[in-house]
């Protein structure tokens, strides 16, 4: 059974105003394609993210903002914005599904028109798949 923690947004119907997602890199190499996910409905921002089989949402009133590392650090967090890599940014959300699958979980946003984007967590790394 999947475990939730904190309040998932009622997304059904809404617009997603903005999408983005926070990548984990460490020594050039991406370990994280969505360490944390940056949701923005109705003005609002929300966090997704999962954390051992634990998918997590929170509320945050800031945009997210990109945060530097030092210059020797061998980790970075880079910010990427989903909604306009996969053209989703303005389209209406018709569902929001939580599974569980057989090494972790996913949640996948429908959108108007079929198009889908899935967070998929396996072993606390999570990838990202779209599908027209």
């Amino acid at each position: 059974m999947i475990e939730v923690d904190g309040v998932q947004p009622d997304l059904v119907g809404t617009r997603c105003e903005e999408l983005l997602c926070q990548q984990y890199w460490h020594e050039g190499e991406l370990r994280d394609e969505a360490d944390i996910v940056f949701l923005k409905i109705a003005g609002t921002w929300h966090q997704l993210y999962f954390d051992s089989g634990v998918v997590h949402w929170r509320g945050q009133e800031e945009t997210p903002q990109y945060k530097p590392v030092g210059k020797d650090a061998v980790f970075s967090y880079p910010l990427v914005d989903l909604g306009s890599n996969f053209g989703v940014r303005d389209r209406l959300i018709d569902d929001c599904q939580i599974r569980e699958t057989a090494d972790g979980e996913t949640v996948t946003l429908i959108f108007q028109q079929g198009a889908t984007l899935s967070f998929i967590n396996r072993g606390d790394s999570t990838g990202i798949l779209y599908q027209e």
